[in-house]
């Protein structure tokens, strides 16, 4: 789901920065480019184009968290979506009308034990509310790790193509 581009960072100073996004470059080039929410994070910092050229992978090309920088409009645009969109998905409503009352956590699945276990804050993206079988509202999780020691968020099927659907929506 994730893809890493060179894009450049500051047109004076020509430098460059690598950039996660769940969108393709035929995706990029439909919608006009790169719109700012489907840029992830940022890894590294700035490069020179001399520096740029000079990075090798030693551990056969694997994204590091620890480089990992947030970008809080990607984050903000997927609580966005989740909340006014994610309560249509039949797998939402179903968990909804299972559950009665209460709340639905929106698990990443990248979590070490699997949604179904023991799962940390960190790995929980928000909660819908529930009341009377139906999904009432939508929580952002402060906590939640876009990029943690397990990799870049995960999302179940329908989830993510609820999400790149939108983000498909966006031009640059």
């Amino acid at each position: 789901m994730w893809n890493v581009f060179v894009v450049k960072a500051d047109a004076s100073r020509g430098t460059f920065q690598q950039v996660l996004t769940p969108l393709s470059l035929a995706e990029m080039n439909r919608i006009g480019g790169l719109p700012p929410q489907a840029i992830a994070g940022v890894l590294g910092k700035a490069l020179s184009l001399n520096e740029l050229e000079a990075i090798t992978a030693p551990d056969g090309g694997k994204l590091d968290y620890r480089q990992f920088r947030v970008n809080p409009r990607f984050l903000f645009f997927l609580h966005e979506v989740l909340g006014t969109h994610g309560p249509s998905l039949r797998e939402m409503s179903d968990a909804a009308q299972k559950k009665g009352a209460g709340s639905v956590a929106i698990i990443d699945l990248r979590t070490k034990n699997g949604p179904g276990g023991d799962v940390p804050a960190v790995d929980v993206i928000g909660w819908y509310r529930v009341a009377d079988g139906k999904i009432i509202g939508y929580d952002a999780n402060r906590a939640y790790v876009l990029f943690s020691e397990r990799g870049p968020m995960q999302l179940s099927q329908p989830l993510a193509a609820l999400f790149r659907k939108e983000l498909l929506k966006l031009r640059v």
